[in-house]
């Protein structure tokens, strides 16, 4: 069943040809590489004491 698969994938990279191939893979290494890269932005934390407020 494997062998069918490496064909399938051969035959495909064959069909698109090697330059196409290792441009679309690049692209998806480098969104990839930046996605786990680049840190979540920081939400700000919600305050419902203003600074000018007495405490209770």
């Amino acid at each position: 069943m494997a062998i069918k698969w490496i064909f399938i994938v051969l035959m495909w990279l064959g069909r698109l040809e090697i330059v196409p191939v290792i441009i679309m893979v690049m692209g998806i290494a480098k969104g990839l590489r930046d996605e786990l890269l680049t840190e979540p932005p920081v939400q700000a934390e919600a305050s419902f004491v203003r600074k000018n407020d007495e405490p209770a």
